[in-house]
């Protein structure tokens, strides 16, 4: 009995042996295995440059670089856009912006802060005030869209939804007579033939305003900045006997070949020439027939 339990010992002590033995061995190799890849990829990384680039995943590789670069010039595209949209503050940026790029959508606020700067007698021209009290009071104005050249302009006035509420066009004419107001020009009011009927110095200008009612005056005052600006420059004045519009072109000449141009209501004219009765008549007549004519 004690034999037998000592064979029995040593078998069991045996085992336990080999089974060490064989754990350390497959201990040993799975360190060794570890070793040997972690060099075999630090060696496929440092030879990566030099390979040979082909398969699916470098060619995919390329594709995303390139997709990567896209968006972010699409992204600073846009970001510039909006940046320069931003910036327009009058009509004719407005319109030198949308000959470039085709199309500016512009907020409610920009779009009337670009508005209010028109004179109030030439704002009709673009958008009636009662309609932009209507779309006030309603709250339904989202966005106006710009589109266009200085052939022919449109504002596009659009709700939430983007459905359009009303549009305006501008023709040639009329845009050149909003960048052109109150600008100094190339002109010699005296030389030209459509000042040649109602040219007046500056003495016979002055003593014209003068009679003017003084809520006629004040608005004079407001519709031509340079009667406050630079007064004592202007040398002669001119009105224009061409009718091509319901405006009328009047021109201030600060010396013989440079004038400041503004497009005044009939009205307005009709009244500073009211006390020179004969020309008064003639400028009237001369509207009345091109106006029946047309």
């Amino acid at each position: 009995m004690t034999e037998f339990r000592s064979t029995y010992q040593k078998l069991i002590r045996r085992q336990y042996l080999w089974a060490g033995i064989i754990f350390a061995l497959v201990l040993a190799g799975e360190m060794a295995f570890d070793v040997v890849e972690r060099a075999a990829g630090k060696y496929l990384v440092w030879q990566n440059a030099s390979r040979e680039k082909i398969g699916r995943s470098w060619e995919q590789e390329p594709k995303r670089i390139a997709a990567d670069s896209l968006l972010a010039d699409l992204t600073r595209k846009r970001r510039s856009q909006t940046l320069e949209i931003e910036s327009i503050s009058n009509l004719e940026e407005l319109i030198q912006y949308v000959e470039t790029n085709q199309q500016a959508l512009l907020p409610p606020s920009q779009f009337l802060q670009i508005y209010r700067q028109l004179p109030c007698f030439l704002q009709p021209l673009i958008a009636a005030p009662d309609s932009l009290v209507a779309d006030a009071r309603a709250q339904r104005l989202a966005n106006v869209l710009a589109e266009g050249n200085r052939s022919l302009f449109n504002l596009i006035m659009l709700d939430a939804g983007n459905r359009t509420i009303r549009r305006t066009s501008l023709n040639a004419d009329k845009l050149y007579m909003l960048f052109n107001y109150g600008k100094e020009q190339n002109l010699g009011v005296r030389r030209q033939a459509r000042f040649a009927n109602y040219i007046f110095a500056a003495d016979e200008f002055w003593d014209l305003f003068e009679r003017l009612h003084p809520l006629r005056r004040r608005q004079f005052i407001e519709a031509v900045p340079l009667l406050t600006e630079s007064a004592g420059q202007i040398i002669a004045a001119g009105i224009s006997s061409q009718t091509g519009n319901e405006f009328v072109e009047v021109a201030f000449a600060i010396s013989e070949s440079r004038a400041y141009v503004y497009y005044l209501p009939e009205d307005y004219v009709m009244d500073l020439l009211s006390p020179d009765r004969e020309r008064a008549f003639d400028f009237y007549r001369l509207r009345r027939q091109v106006q029946e004519n047309r």
